[in-house]
C-alpha cells in the first residue's frame, strides 16, 4: 500500500510549501544564471514533497524528446543526457502532451504508462508529473519521484503547479532578455509586417473556422446516435466561441487584444436562440485581453451557459442565466460569474467531463473555480488574474 511520509502534519507540510515558495520567489527576482535558478527549484521541491528525486526536463523540438536539465538525486551522467519519450505512455510525456498533472503512485502495477529506463535503474516507484506552461504551451516538465510507495494528494499536485508557474515566469524572463539582447534590430520591422499580416491571417483563419463548421453541420445527422449527434453540437459550439473571439481582433493592433465585453456578448447572443423563454443578459466591464486570454475565457462561459440552457430549466419554465465579468479596484483580480435561477443540480454528478473542461481552461488563466447549487439556481465563479 501507498504510504505517506511521517512525522509532519498537514500544517506544518503547508507551512514548509509556503516557507519554499517565498524563498524561491525572492530567487526569482535575482540576477543569476536561468540554470543556478532550476537547480534552486528542484533541490527545493525535494525538500517540500521529502522525495528522493526531482528533475525538470526541457522540450527539444529539434529532436522531439524530454531532455533532463536540471534535477537532485540521480547518478553520475544522468542529468544533462537523460531523454525521455513524449508519448502518452511516457508520464512526463503524456503531462506535455496534454498540459495536466500525472500523478502514479505506483509503476509497478499501473497498465495505462511505461516506466522509462531511468526510473527503473534508479528503483522509482511514485512520480508526480506537471506540465511547465509558457504562454499556455508547454515548455517541459517538473517531475518528483519517489523510491517509496507514496500517494500524492491534491495539495501536493498543487503545489507542484505553482511552483511551476514560477519556474516558467523565470524561463519566460530570461527567454525576453535574451530575445531582446538579438532582436532590437528587428522590432520595427516586425512592427510593421505584423500590421500588414494579422488581416490576411483573420480573413483565413475565419475561412477556416467556416469550412470546419460546415463539416460538422453536414456529418451531424449522419451520426446514429443522439448522444454522438450531441457530442458534435457541443464540438460547433465551442469552435464558434474560438471564430468568435477571432472576429473581435482588429487589424493593426500590436498585441491582438479582444474587447472582452464585446466578445461575450457576441458569444451569448450566438447562444440566445437554442432555448426560447430564457433570457441571456451579460455584464462586463469594458476591459481588453490578449486573444490567448480571452479564448479560454469565452470557452468557460461557452459551457457553462449552454449548460444552463439545456438542463436547468424545465421544458415548458422559462428563467433567466447572467454572466458578468469585473476587475477589482487598480486590476489585477477578475472575477467571472455565470449563474441561473434553474432547478440546480445534484453535487455529486459535478464531476463530468463539462466540470473538468471548465477547470482545465481556468487553469490556462491561474484561475480558480467556485460552483454553488441549489434548488434556486446554480452560481459558477472563476477568479483569474488579469493578464492584459
Amino acid at each position: 500500500m501507498p504510504r505517506k511520509p511521517a512525522n509532519f502534519t498537514d500544517a506544518d507540510k503547508l507551512r514548509r510549501h509556503q516557507r519554499i515558495i517565498i524563498d524561491l520567489g525572492l530567487l526569482a527576482t535575482q540576477a543569476m544564471p536561468l540554470g543556478t535558478f532550476l537547480n534552486h527549484a528542484v533541490a527545493q521541491l525535494a525538500l517540500a514533497l521529502e522525495v528522493s528525486n526531482t528533475k525538470i526536463m526541457r522540450y527539444r523540438p529539434e529532436v522531439g524528446d524530454l531532455l533532463l536539465t536540471n534535477g537532485v538525486g540521480w547518478k553520475t551522467g544522468v542529468v544533462g543526457h537523460a531523454t525521455f519519450n513524449i508519448d502518452l505512455q511516457s508520464p512526463p510525456g503524456a503531462a506535455f502532451q496534454t498540459a495536466e498533472p500525472i500523478v502514479i503512485d505506483d509503476m509497478n502495477t499501473t497498465t495505462q504508462y511505461a516506466p522509462s529506463p531511468s526510473l527503473k535503474e534508479h528503483g522509482i516507484v511514485s512520480v508526480v508529473n506537471v506540465p511547465i506552461l509558457i504562454n499556455n504551451a508547454a515548455w517541459g516538465v517538473l517531475e518528483a519521484d519517489s523510491k517509496e510507495l507514496r500517494e500524492f494528494r491534491q495539495d501536493t499536485v498543487d503545489f507542484m503547479l505553482a511552483l511551476s508557474r514560477m519556474v516558467a515566469s523565470v524561463i519566460q524572463r530570461h527567454q525576453a532578455e535574451d530575445a531582446n539582447q538579438h532582436a532590437l534590430a528587428q522590432v520595427a520591422r516586425e512592427v510593421r509586417e505584423r500590421s500588414l499580416l494579422l488581416a490576411e491571417m483573420q480573413h483565413r483563419v475565419k475561412n477556416y473556422f467556416q469550412l470546419i463548421l460546415a463539416m460538422v453541420a453536414v456529418e451531424r445527422p449522419k451520426l446514429p446516435t443522439e448522444e454522438g449527434r450531441a457530442i458534435m453540437s457541443k464540438i460547433a459550439e465551442r469552435i464558434m466561441a474560438v471564430s468568435l473571439a477571432n472576429d473581435q481582433l482588429r487589424p493593426g493592433q500590436a498585441n491582438q487584444a479582444v474587447s472582452i465585453s464585446t466578445y461575450l456578448r457576441a458569444l451569448c447572443t450566438s447562444l440566445d436562440s437554442q432555448r426560447d423563454g430564457v433570457s441571456i443578459s451579460v455584464k462586463a466591464d469594458e476591459i481588453t485581453m490578449p486573444s490567448d486570454r480571452a479564448v479560454p475565457v469565452g470557452l468557460i462561459v461557452n459551457e457553462l451557459v449552454t449548460n444552463s440552457l439545456k438542463y436547468a430549466f424545465d421544458e415548458r419554465e422559462g428563467g433567466a442565466v447572467m454572466v458578468e465579468l469585473s476587475v477589482g479596484e487598480g486590476g489585477g483580480r477578475t472575477m467571472l460569474v455565470v449563474s441561473d435561477n434553474g432547478r440546480g443540480f445534484d453535487p455529486e454528478k459535478a464531476s463530468g467531463s463539462g466540470l473538468r473542461l471548465i477547470r482545465s481552461l481556468a487553469r490556462q488563466i491561474a484561475g480558480h473555480v467556485e460552483q454553488e447549487t441549489s434548488p434556486q439556481g446554480t452560481v459558477t465563479r472563476v477568479t483569474f488574474i488579469d493578464g492584459d
